[in-house]
């Protein structure tokens, strides 16, 4: 979401075109906020960019919990 530090990860699976919504958190930690359907400007669920959000700003108040995982950078 455009001024609100909220991106957007697409991709394509299934014949749709699907979305991560998150933000980073620090340098290293990028946090996957919700995933979203989107097609021709309209989201599935509607109120996906809304909710995206709100989950931001419970993430920088600390009222959620996140489940991290690692990724292996030794490669």
């Amino acid at each position: 979401m455009q001024g609100q530090g909220i991106w957007e990860l697409g991709f394509f699976a299934d014949d749709r075109q699907y979305r991560l919504l998150g933000v980073f958190d620090g340098e290293k930690r990028a946090v996957f906020l919700m995933g979203c359907y989107h097609k021709g400007g309209n989201y599935t669920p509607p109120d996906a960019l809304g909710t995206a959000l709100t989950r931001k700003n419970m993430l920088q108040k600390g009222q959620c919990k996140l489940y991290e995982r690692k990724i292996n950078t030794d490669l």
